[in-house]
């Protein structure tokens, strides 16, 4: 869920658009799984957990994505200064 978000806020997408790239990156790999190879329901039909996990984690990503590349960016220039 965290690199769906992560890539859906760095191309401009808004909250909602970055919570649902987030949810469908946690799930779709489980629901390939299941719908294609098992030949049954998703696991998050019945599991509900893991959807409320996916768009807790798109959330949170969303709001403190900016303040990651900030300190990325203020890291880096101590460095600079240091050498």
């Amino acid at each position: 869920a965290l690199t769906g978000s992560v890539t859906a806020a760095q191309s401009g997408l808004d909250v909602f658009g970055c919570t649902m790239a987030g949810v469908i990156t946690g799930v779709g790999g489980g629901t390939i799984r299941d719908a294609v190879f098992l030949n049954r329901k998703p696991f998050w039909t019945e599991e509900t957990e893991y959807i409320w996990m996916g768009l807790a984690t798109g959330l949170i990503t969303f709001f403190a994505w900016p303040e990651v590349l900030k300190w990325q960016k203020d890291r880096k220039q101590q460095q600079q200064q240091q050498q």
